[in-house]
């Protein structure tokens, strides 16, 4: 509902609160004229503003430079004065007011009064109101969709609709309150809960409301975890679950002493999606009460937090028949090097869970090389501890693990050797899952494996065939080179990984058996034999090519011109210059795209002819080679390009242009973008103005990211990064709130090198608030390639967020050299949380300096803390931590440190 322009009046003030502005409709309602206003202080115009609370609301705004709305609901009225309109519910005019800061420069000098008389909305909306008792479905329906359409608070009248009988009704009010619920609605909603939780309407709609709400407050939903009704107490708890904030995590973690265990269980589901750290303690020890209805769930919680402090007391629990399942995927979720002992050992002993253990073997050694590139750590551990028995119990497991645990089992069995372990390991390679963990493992083996891999050669299955020729290419042994020949005659299907794979060993014993299919009609396959052949690099190479010039099969023609080119052979020059003019248009094409790889002639006489005179195809060959070229004779050309009546001709003419930062090219470049007819044609062109454009280009751009087409917009958002000016990062800046991600995560692309404060600032918001994954980890991938000590206490300060966590550590921990220091400064952050990151981080550097760095954090007062450093020492095995280590083995007021420490000072004596 749109306000009435004559409904609306305007009050200027400065800071003094006199007034400098007093419009006739300000006027008209107060009975006061403007020459008797102005220049009065408003207090003594309205006298009652302090007493209703309105002048503390102005002064702030003249001292914040906030923004104020004064709600009609609770304020009712700025200036006393009666509707404009009679009236069957109210005396007095309602008034919305909208009170800004008025500035100059960076100061505030005044501010601006907005009064709206909102009296026929209200009007409306308590009709409305009374409408949605009314006993036919459709009134009611049709009052609801009126008030969900009306603007303002109306939306509140929508509360009681939530339990209606009609479910038009009830989805009409959740979609319209789920938008624009505000502290008010909250309260209503609660009351609601508190009076009708049986109604399973009422329930599922306020529930459906309060999850879409974004809250600051959340006391009046914590109410409802001291309700005496369980049933509530529990819908509180879920609820909870959703919502990431410090006064919801203590108020679970209260709960977590609720009498009913229900209410426990549910508390204890939410603390573990909430990944909240501050209940680790309270989990741990009903983990440890084996009590199973809450110690299964404390346990996963734990799995979900991912606190590495707590893997010693997680280990005690390990044999335990109730909870070993879920103790052992939390280890896979916690665990570091020092739970890889136990774990093996429970596999030695009866009844062990071993796809289990060999899952969460495989997850601590993923985590080890994400993290660290140490997953080597962790098979030396595991191998070292195995016995017989495990082995053969893996191997024995092979045949019951489901399809998505081969993988893990398979990785565990490539730790170990022995003939058993090999030839399980072959079976393997016919599974898609576990395929790549087999190769891997194989290739580790080397020559050992090397006469069961050519055994698979001639197995039935296609894919174990070819498995084990890029595992044998991978292990690099040119003795299986004359069966890897075989192959490319016997079995076509395998051509192109044995062509892969012969590249790989690189022997030239291959050389003559892979000239024949430079003229093999599969186009993949004529690909991977050049590569072969590029790869070997034989000395005949040169004078082979020459031969295949001049071959009558165009084929093989077109083959010699890609390895001609890509070598730059001297004799074969005459001949690539003959290919340009071949009677096969696919020999020409590639002969015009290779001519600039020869560096000793002047070919643009012979690429301007290509350009002009041939078929599109080798036209915009031409135009993509002469990017290549010198920009003062390609140029001109290009710009000519842009008018080919082909659209690839213009695309890569475009493109080329931007490559030799062609500057004469903008006007032309400038009327392809605003007018041709294909947009891939106007991609190439924004994106090309932006490496070359001027202000004028930067208009173009501005008006090409709101083009129908999404990937024209994108490209145009890209081009606004490329010009590198001031309005084109102002641009770039409001297009992280646009609607699609897609387009958030190109302008996070185009700030890139923008390493302005206020970009650093805007970044670290996106990063921590941008619903979508991908553009979340975008702006953190940005802010770390930024050379800014800014952009590196951003990052710092996002690891408060236990979400973000692992995405950040990881970019801080590939900081260069130089910024080691800026990411040490956390150490010294408040939050224990952030110290354990930067630990992390500076660990993962894997530099002495960086470790030595952590030697501090061993004195912490936190003992998550000092956990995550004696973590860093037992991985790196630094004897700078010695001495420490040895007093707190015997010192630290923390049981399970004194443990870790004692296993840390074994690691780095041995060492």
């Amino acid at each position: 509902m749109s306000s009435d322009i004559s409904s609306m009046g305007m009050i200027g003030i400065d800071r003094r609160l006199r007034v400098t502005a007093w419009d006739p409709w300000i006027a008209k309602i107060s009975g006061i004229p403007s020459q008797e206003a102005i220049g009065k202080p408003l207090d003594q115009l309205i006298p009652d503003l302090e007493q209703r609370n309105i002048l503390s609301r102005i002064q702030e705004v003249l001292q914040n430079g906030t923004v104020c709305v004064l709600s009609s609901a609770f304020h009712r009225h700025l200036i006393a004065c009666p509707p404009e309109q009679p009236s069957r519910h109210f005396d007095t005019m309602r008034q919305k007011v909208t009170i800004s800061p008025v500035r100059e420069e960076e100061s505030v000098i005044g501010a601006i009064l907005l009064i709206e008389d909102v009296t026929p909305r209200l009007e409306a909306e308590l009709e409305l109101k009374q409408d949605l008792q009314d006993p036919s479905e459709a009134v009611r329906y049709r009052a609801a969709q009126r008030l969900a359409a009306m603007e303002g608070d109306s939306a509140n009248h929508l509360t009681e609709a939530l339990g209606d009988a009609s479910w038009r009704v009830r989805r009409t009010a959740v979609d319209r309150l789920s938008r624009t619920a505000d502290a008010e609605i909250v309260h209503g909603l609660i009351r609601s809960l508190k009076s009708q939780h049986a109604n399973a309407a009422v329930l599922n709609s306020a529930l459906q409301v309060l999850a879409a709400t974004r809250l600051d407050d959340f006391s009046p939903i914590l109410t409802l975890l001291e309700d005496p009704d369980p049933d509530l107490r529990i819908y509180a708890a879920l609820f909870l679950g959703e919502k990431k904030h410090p006064q919801v995590i203590d108020a679970l973690i209260r709960t977590l002493d609720d009498p009913d265990p229900n209410v426990v269980y549910h508390a204890i589901e939410s603390l573990g999606k909430l990944r909240a750290v501050e209940a680790v303690d309270r989990l741990m020890a009903i983990a440890e009460s084996e009590d199973f209805f809450l110690s299964f769930p404390a346990v996963d919680a734990l799995a979900r937090i991912e606190e590495p402090a707590v893997v010693g007391r997680l280990v005690a629990l390990l044999g335990k028949p109730v909870l070993e399942t879920a103790v052992i995927d939390a280890l896979a979720a916690n665990g570091d090097e020092l739970c890889v002992g136990p774990l093996i050992d429970r596999l030695h002993q009866p009844d062990p869970p071993v796809i289990e253990i060999a899952s969460a073997l495989a997850a601590i050694y993923d985590r080890y090389q994400q993290r660290y590139a140490e997953g080597s750590l962790i098979a030396d551990l595991a191998r070292t501890r195995f016995e017989p028995t495990g082995a053969l119990r893996l191997i024995a497991c092979l045949e019951e693990a489901p399809t998505d645990r081969l993988r893990a089992v398979a990785l565990v069995l490539g730790w170990l050797q022995s003939p058993a372990v090999y030839t399980a390991l072959t079976r393997l390679l016919g599974e898609p899952s576990a395929r790549k963990e087999v190769i891997e493992a194989l290739v580790r083996h080397g020559s050992h494996v090397l006469g069961l891999l050519i055994e698979q050669l001639h197995a039935e299955d296609l894919d174990i065939r070819r498995a084990a020729v890029m595992a044998i290419g991978r292990i690099g042994d040119p003795t299986a080179v004359p069966e890897l020949i075989r192959l490319l005659s016997d079995d076509p299907e395998l051509i192109i990984p044995t062509a892969g794979a012969l590249a790989k060993i690189g022997d030239r014993q291959a050389f003559e058996a892979l000239l024949p299919l430079l003229g093999y009609r599969n186009p993949a396959v004529r690909q991977a034999v050049i590569g072969a052949l590029n790869s070997i690099g034989h000395p005949d190479m040169g004078n082979a090519m020459a031969e295949r010039l001049q071959s009558e099969n165009p084929l093989i023609r077109e083959s010699a011109v890609r390895i001609a080119g890509y070598f730059g052979y001297s004799q074969c020059i005459p001949l690539i210059e003959a290919a340009c003019r071949d009677a096969n248009e696919t020999v020409r094409k590639t002969a015009v795209e290779h001519l600039p790889f020869f560096d000793d002639r002047n070919y643009l006489p012979l690429l301007e002819k290509s350009l002009f005179e041939d078929t599109p195809k080798v036209r915009a060959a031409a135009a993509r080679a002469l990017g290549h070229m010198d920009a003062k004779g390609a140029a001109p050309l290009l710009i000519r390009g842009l008018c080919d009546p082909d659209s690839w001709v213009r695309y890569f003419s475009a493109i080329s242009l931007g490559k030799l930062d062609a500057a004469e090219a903008e006007a032309e470049l400038v009327r392809v973008a605003e007018s041709d007819p294909s947009d891939h044609v106007r991609i190439a062109a924004a994106k090309a103005l932006g490496r070359i454009g001027s202000t004028h280009s930067l208009d173009v751009l501005k008006a090409l990211i709101r083009h129908e087409n999404p990937d024209v917009a994108r490209a145009a958002i890209a081009g606004l990064g490329y010009l590198r000016h001031p309005a084109a990062r102002d641009i770039l800046l409001q297009m992280l709130q646009a609607e699609h991600p897609q387009d958030r995560l190109c302008a996070i692309q185009a700030l890139e090198s923008d390493e302005s404060p206020t970009t650093i600032a805007k970044l670290q918001w996106v990063a921590a608030s941008d619903s979508d994954p991908a553009v979340s980890s975008a702006a953190i991938e940005a802010l770390a390639r930024c050379s800014h000590a800014e952009a590196v206490r951003s990052l710092i300060h996002l690891t408060v967020d236990r979400r973000l966590r692992e995405p950040v550590v990881s970019a801080l921990a590939g900081m260069p050299e130089n910024r080691i220091g800026w990411v040490a400064s956390g150490l010294e952050h408040p939050n224990p949380e952030v110290r354990i990151a930067m630990i992390d981080a500076l660990g993962r550097m894997k530099r002495a300096d960086a470790t030595e760095m952590i030697l501090g954090c061993l004195n912490d007062p936190d003992w998550r803390v000092r956990m995550a450093a004696i973590a860093v020492f037992t991985q790196t095995g630094n004897r700078a931590a010695e001495k420490k280590l040895a007093h707190m083995v015997d010192n630290d007021p923390n049981l399970d440190v004194r443990h870790a420490a004692r296993k840390a000072l074994t690691r780095v004596i041995g060492e």
